[in-house]
């Protein structure tokens, strides 16, 4: 009984087009009583793919090579090896085999609207203005004393990007007195004051608040 799946079930058959063996249900019939390999699957299939590669790296950047097999009367018939570089050549060809779309000749799946673009985020400041702050510099923990107090300097920096809903990046014009090399980016938080800004997100939350409560006073008054 013919297996269903086309293989030429449970002997080993010889490939009509390497010649090679075909182990049992590995290979797909092309006619009666005759057994090929599955593509990629030839002994010769590595050699195949170099030729389309030599005729490739010829300047035209494209090769094709067609392996059909066609069921006719004569073997030598069912079998083509053509090849060539031209693109047109090509969908010609596999025309002859009965193909509607050649491989590589469909169009690039176009979306039917196009992405949302990303939105534009409002900068916190003026975009580079010039920021001043006081920033401290803390040593480690002692028993005792707490954090103390290494440095304290004013700095000056330019606005370089949002870091946070209530904080910005800066830039540094000149590194802190107990920095080595170059300056190194700034986070400062708003503390809802014109012109002032701080290290401290604890103490920046607290004006803010300080700032509200002060709006509110004076809207009432």
């Amino acid at each position: 009984m013919k297996p269903k799946n086309g293989s030429q079930g449970g002997k080993v058959a010889s490939c009509v087009r390497c010649s090679g063996d075909i182990q049992p249900y590995a290979g797909r019939e092309v006619a009666d009583g005759r057994y090929a390999h599955h593509p990629g699957q030839c002994q010769d299939a590595a050699g195949r793919e170099a030729q389309v590669r030599q005729l490739a790296w010829q300047g035209t950047l494209f090769a094709w090579r067609c392996d059909h097999i066609e069921p006719g009367a004569a073997l030598g018939r069912r079998i083509c090896a053509e090849d060539g570089t031209d693109r047109a050549e090509y969908v010609r060809h596999v025309k002859t085999h009965g193909a509607t779309e050649p491989r590589g000749t469909f169009e690039r799946i176009r979306p039917r609207k196009r992405p949302p673009a990303a939105p534009r985020v409002q900068p916190l400041v003026p975009a580079f203005k010039w920021l001043t702050w006081t920033e401290r510099k803390y040593g480690e923990w002692q028993a005792g004393v707490g954090n103390p107090l290494i440095g304290e300097c004013e700095r000056r920096g330019q606005w370089w990007a949002n870091a946070s809903p209530q904080s910005v990046w800066v830039i540094p014009f000149e590194p802190a007195p107990w920095e080595t090399g170059r300056a190194a980016p700034v986070e400062l938080y708003l503390t809802g004051q014109a012109g002032r800004y701080t290290t401290d997100w604890s103490e920046a939350r607290r004006m803010r608040r300080d700032a509200k409560r002060e709006a509110k006073w004076q809207e009432v008054a």
